[in-house]
């Protein structure tokens, strides 16, 4: 009786240790996901390459930051661009290292979409998003956060897709309104009833140069 008792108490065991280490593995394979991006690690030993060792602002996300020279665009040549094509939140996180390095007064942020893609959802995006800002406020480095774009209605699966960039969008407003941090809605300027205007796009979700005319109109009151 014993014996049966004890082999059933340790079966239980081995299956909750079992489903701790797969909760592990799983949740470690989500949080590393950006790993998978080779881009993501070209792009992190070039920044890690480059000579520049300060900045006043620091532009960093995926791919709606890498695809501008932030310098030339905004006429600024101590504004440095840190993105990266495909990156995530938890990618990011990885390396904010490289933003703490140029000591920058102010850090403006444009990430999400890929989250969204990657089957995060909202709140965990927003969960991580807030683990970045805070990081950045133990830094003494002001961020701004500028809204995850929507994607054009012809885009792939854009219905379901902007219903989470909407959620995402709402919990990272409040957020930085309850702690006093900048958000910049730019879909307010480039969308249309829920969707990335086509004219302001070059293929459903990067933008186009009138789109990013139409960012740095916004930035000018917040770059001094």
């Amino acid at each position: 009786m014993n014996f049966t008792v004890n082999k059933r108490i340790t079966v239980t065991f081995s299956i909750l240790f079992l489903a701790t280490v797969a909760t592990y593995l799983v949740c470690t394979a989500e949080d590393t996901i950006y790993l998978q991006n080779a881009n993501y690690k070209l792009m992190v030993d070039m920044y890690d390459s480059y000579k520049t060792d300060s900045a006043h602002i620091v532009m960093l996300g995926d791919s709606h930051i890498q695809n501008v020279n932030w310098s030339e665009f905004l006429g600024d040549n101590t504004v440095v661009g840190r993105g990266i094509r495909g990156d995530i939140v938890p990618g990011v996180l990885n390396r904010v290292y490289q933003v703490y390095s140029l000591q920058p007064s102010t850090c403006i942020i444009m990430v999400g979409i890929n989250d969204i893609y990657a089957n995060y959802s909202p709140q965990q995006i927003c969960n991580n998003y807030s683990k970045l800002l805070e990081q950045l406020h133990e830094q003494h480095i002001t961020p701004i956060v500028c809204s995850t774009l929507y994607v054009c209605e012809s885009y792939t699966d854009s219905k379901t897709t902007n219903t989470k960039v909407h959620e995402l969008n709402t919990s990272l407003q409040e957020y930085c309104t309850k702690n006093s941090i900048t958000f910049l809605d730019l879909n307010n300027k480039l969308s249309t009833h829920g969707y990335l205007n086509p004219k302001f796009s070059i293929d459903g979700i990067h933008c186009n140069a009138a789109a990013y005319r139409i960012w740095r109109e916004e930035l000018t009151a917040y770059i001094k």
